[in-house]
């Protein structure tokens, strides 16, 4: 199975989540960038009101020695305790 790439990233970046605009503004990253269109993990379009893809620049993750993917799971228990994830109706 291919690891599916959202096709908005930029070379220099990474995928983080796919989020709404009150997530982002809670986002800690400084090179945080919105992009259009959601996509889940196998490249489905995700059609949640107000979601969008969030990029990270991959040098900042370098920069504080972050793991992606251990960033990603913070990120979604977090939005998960504050039920702040969006609705999936």
């Amino acid at each position: 199975m291919e690891t599916f790439v959202h096709p908005e990233t930029k070379p220099e970046e990474v995928f983080f989540t796919n989020a709404t605009a009150r997530q982002f503004k809670m986002m800690r990253w400084k090179t945080k960038r919105k992009g259009s269109a959601a996509y889940d993990g196998e490249g489905n379009r995700q059609s949640y009101k107000n979601w969008f893809p969030v990029f990270l620049a991959r040098s900042e993750l370098e920069n504080v020695k972050a793991d992606l993917l251990t960033e990603r799971k913070t990120w979604r228990q977090i939005m998960d305790q504050l039920d702040l994830n969006p609705s999936y109706k």
